[in-house]
């Protein structure tokens, strides 16, 4: 209803002035359904601005992957220069699809990965994609090319990242679904990659047998065991110091137990054994307080037993705080 001011007009949303009443209401309606031009306007570029933005989170990082790609392919225009650089790429390649799976999607939760973990995962990406890329996959790219590399990319992008977000979706109403979408997708993507290059691999062995230069494939092999040799002894040793590292954490927590301990992330799970990959009995949301009984270490995580519901759960150290969290 438009007011009537002291003057008997009736006044607008806008301060205009109309004598009849129906047609300050009028404009009234029209404003608040956004038929008028200033506030319509905004109305579609709003809407015009939110469906870019859904187009960017969908086909951006594809773009980027295809981008990405395109550039590698002209790296290897360079001859052994370029070899090499894209070569010490691979490292950063192998993080961000390993980031991307198993930190969108908290795949690391079912693989029960903590630092024992990610140590060793960390060694295999820093030795391994290198030297295979170097000795064999070069090749295959150089035959190839920038665009057909870069097509090819973008299609694999496709698969992690449309898999990420589907394995996101599915899994805010099935959550036990996330992990499965996104270990799936990222093997389809991978299966899809080798299917789509292997003509352009044998082509490349061909033009090299044809021009009369040497395989050296036993030699490669040699290398390639060698560096899955070296992996595995640092993975190895990386394993044994932070599970001796998390063993004297947890006796020296034991022997000095707090009194009390916060949640420190937003949530939390409580499980039935020292083990994130056991039953998950409840969730702790973040400032919760709790009184810890006892510290055990499992697979160089430490954790803590607590009372809750009438049973002993477990929850990890690394998540509390031994003050009140400030909200």
């Amino acid at each position: 209803m438009a007011e009537r001011g002291d003057d008997g007009m009736y006044i607008s949303f806008d301060g205009q002035k109309f004598i009849d009443e129906a047609a300050a209401d009028s404009r009234n309606s029209d404003a608040a359904a956004g038929k008028l031009s200033g506030s319509g306007g905004g109305g579609f570029l709003g809407g015009a601005a939110g469906a870019a933005m859904i187009a960017i989170l969908i086909f951006g990082p594809i773009i980027a992957g295809k981008l990405v790609g395109l550039i590698w392919g002209l790296f290897l225009k360079l001859g052994m220069f370029g070899k090499i650089v894209t070569s010490l790429l691979m490292p950063l390649v192998t993080f961000f699809i390993l980031s991307l799976v198993i930190g969108l999607t908290a795949t690391g939760h079912m693989l029960g990965m903590g630092k024992n973990g990610s140590d060793v995962m960390i060694m295999v990406m820093f030795f391994i994609p290198p030297v295979w890329y170097f000795l064999w996959h070069y090749d295959t790219v150089k035959q190839m090319g920038a665009l057909v590399f870069s097509q090819k990319i973008g299609k694999f992008c496709q698969f992690i990242w449309w898999g990420a977000l589907a394995s996101v979706l599915v899994g805010y109403w099935f959550k036990p679904a996330q992990q499965f979408i996104a270990i799936g997708t990222t093997l389809a993507g991978f299966i899809y990659y080798f299917t789509a290059t292997k003509p352009y691999a044998e082509e490349a062995a061909q033009n090299r047998k044809a021009s009369g230069k040497r395989s050296l494939n036993g030699l490669k092999i040699l290398v390639m065991l060698i560096t899955v040799g070296i992996t595995a002894v640092f993975g190895v040793v990386a394993v044994v110091e932070n599970s001796m590292k998390g063993t004297q954490a947890a006796l020296e927590l034991k022997e000095n137990l707090p009194d009390a301990v916060w949640v420190q992330p937003r949530t939390i799970g409580v499980y039935s054994k020292a083990d994130d990959r056991s039953e998950e009995i409840t969730r702790l949301d973040r400032g919760t307080k709790v009184t810890p009984i006892d510290a055990v270490s499992s697979f160089g995580k430490v954790w803590l037993a607590i009372e809750i519901n009438g049973q002993i759960g477990w929850i990890r150290d690394a998540y509390t705080r031994e003050y009140e969290i400030d909200y």
